[in-house]
């Protein structure tokens, strides 16, 4: 099973955009002393109404004493999660009545956050170190998931909502995530002085590998055909991936690659090619030319760790790192 990918979704059974809002307990504003006037705040039986040259006004965000607010339709102060226009504010429930921002909101058992504007975020944000997601139709934090950032990224979330490094199971198959870009880690990396393999969607293929031989000098994981090749050829990079990106990897690093076999080059066997297996390729040391034909020898084309050799046809159909 490949990796799951899930877009951000709307997932608040509450329904946002459906919130009442409890306006029966009237309180001051901020602690401030109001009184009815031809203009700013008054106090009513039913709530905060605020009035400009002497008309009350509706739908409309109001500033005092350094905070913001709001009056909705019916001419009060809001309280609450609220809709305005295409975002949510929060403007808290203990009859203050004023915008919170850069603030924790928890509502219907689920978490929500302000920002700076005191709009509710939903998207990957960065909140006081570490990174959560945010749905993009319900607002809510998300757990336990792999979301698309509106930039296109994919990142894995934990139970507490943070961003996910390290090992991560998912889906019965495990993947490690990189400390520093958050990203699902593909092809061979040295974990805690072991070798591991991740295939091109980033689960982990076998186990760690760990030997005697195993250095910085030879990023493949042993008793891989990219592991052989690079203990016979020094010239060969490391982290180039599987097989079958390796022409590329090459090429990328300023490699000559072409279709001219040569004796001590690396042979690059893309999926279906000799045999190679289609996702990862296959790559051999190059020991003879004759003609049109190579004779190669290589590792794990029999079993892991286990070297051969053989009359490869077609030559010219390969790739030739030199």
């Amino acid at each position: 099973m490949g990796f799951k990918h899930f877009v951000l979704v709307a997932t608040v059974t509450a329904g946002i955009g459906f919130f009442a809002v409890n306006h029966t307990e009237i309180g001051s504003l901020t602690g401030e002393s109001i009184s009815a006037s031809a203009d700013g705040f008054s106090n009513t039986s039913s709530g905060y109404e605020y009035y400009v040259n002497g008309q009350k006004v509706y739908n409309q965000w109001v500033s005092a004493w350094g905070n913001d607010y709001y009056i909705g339709s019916d001419g009060k102060a809001v309280q609450g999660i609220q809709r305005i226009g295409n975002d949510y504010y929060y403007f808290g429930e203990d009859n203050t009545y004023f915008k919170r921002s850069n603030q924790w909101v928890s509502q219907w058992g689920n978490q929500y956050y302000a920002g700076p504007d005191g709009k509710f975020y939903n998207d990957v944000k960065l909140i006081d170190g570490t990174y959560y997601a945010f749905d993009r139709n319900g607002y809510n934090m998300i757990r336990n998931n792999y979301v698309q950032s509106s930039w296109g990224m994919w990142y894995m979330f934990g139970a507490d909502g943070h961003i996910v490094t390290g090992w991560s199971d998912w889906y019965g198959s495990r993947y490690y995530f990189d400390s520093t870009t958050y990203l699902k880690v593909t092809g061979d990396r040295w974990i805690d002085g072991q070798l591991y393999h991740f295939n091109s969607d980033g689960q982990l293929i076998g186990g760690g590998y760990n030997h005697p031989q195993a250095s910085s000098n030879n990023t493949y994981p042993w008793g891989q055909c990219t592991y052989y090749v690079k203990q016979q050829l020094g010239y060969v990079g490391n982290w180039w991936g599987n097989a079958d990106q390796w022409a590329n990897s090459a090429r990328n690093a300023g490699y000559t690659v072409d279709h001219n076999p040569a004796v001590g080059t690396a042979v690059v066997f893309q999926g279906g090619q000799a045999g190679a297996v289609w996702g990862y390729g296959h790559v051999a040391v190059v020991r003879q030319v004759s003609g049109n034909s190579i004779y190669i020898e290589e590792m794990n084309a029999h079993g892991v760790g286990v070297v051969s050799s053989r009359w490869v046809n077609n030559a010219s159909s390969y790739e030739y790192i030199h």
